[in-house]
């Protein structure tokens, strides 16, 4: 074989290793393609709603829900409280710290169990907060105090422990003090669309109105809010905006004004013919 012709046989087998390793790398091309995307997960700052039930370990008692059911049967049901998942940013502390972290990493519909301890609750029992108090301290204001009921004294607030002798044992931890508390959590969806976040927040201070009535309107930085007049006399809407308006300060950092409308039109009688 000539010089020439190893030349070209060379040649033919360097073209059909570079085309193999082309076919190679569209072939893995192509697998990253379809490859699906990554579920979306909780992570600190992400909007989560969020169905849970939380209980004292000892005593199975429920302490807090968000189903309605449950509520009524461990009866803790409050007449105008939305039953309905919650809307938490885990880092917010808007629930308890300890339960936050525990969600991190679970994807949409993950149930996680989270038991925390009386030092990421509400502490450790205190002897010192326990007071024995004379009974005609009570008397004096024309108060029978009974075991179990919650009393005022000098400002705070404690629960009767045991009356006799004329002294009255007044217990001022928090209820939930010296209790491993055991959260159920139910992640229903991870919020990722800018404007459902915004109405989340929305619903999450007005909840006593369809969400749906309320119009978003965006232009550059101004976010304009108009609120349905079924809202207008809402106990503490003014404090609900404030809430609103901070919450939009602090998480969407493309907005720097937040302009809430409210439209009161005149209604005029219809004309007669």
């Amino acid at each position: 074989m000539s010089k020439a012709q190893k030349r070209d046989v060379a040649g033919k087998k360097a073209r059909r290793r570079r085309t193999k390793t082309t076919v190679l790398a569209g072939i893995e091309a192509k697998k990253k393609a379809r490859a699906p995307a990554e579920e979306p997960h909780v992570e600190k700052a992400r909007y989560v709603l969020l169905n849970y039930t939380a209980k004292v370990k000892e005593t199975g008692d429920v302490i807090e829900t968000t189903y309605e059911q449950q509520a009524r049967e461990a009866g803790i049901y409050k007449a105008g409280v939305a039953y309905e998942p919650k809307l938490v940013v885990p880092g917010e502390g808007w629930l308890l710290r300890a339960v936050e972290e525990g969600l991190l990493g679970a994807k949409q519909s993950e149930t996680r169990v989270i038991e925390v301890p009386p030092e990421k609750a509400f502490g450790p029992r205190d002897p010192s907060k326990i007071r024995i108090v004379s009974l005609r301290k009570f008397t004096r204001k024309d108060v029978a105090p009974v075991v179990g009921d919650v009393v005022t004294l000098d400002d705070k607030q404690g629960v009767v422990r045991s009356v006799g002798s004329g002294r009255v044992q007044v217990d001022f931890n928090p209820a939930l003090a010296g209790k491993i508390l055991v959260y159920e959590c139910t992640v229903e969806k991870i919020v990722i669309d800018e404007d459902e976040k915004l109405r989340a927040l929305v619903h999450d201070r007005i909840p006593e109105v369809d969400v749906s009535k309320f119009s978003l309107g965006r232009k550059g930085s101004d976010l304009t809010l108009d609120f349905p007049k079924e809202s207008y006399l809402l106990p503490n809407l003014q404090l609900a905006k404030r809430i609103i308006a901070k919450r939009i300060e602090d998480h969407f950092p493309d907005i720097d004004t937040v302009i809430f409308v409210e439209k009161h039109v005149r209604e005029r009688a219809p004309e007669t013919p």
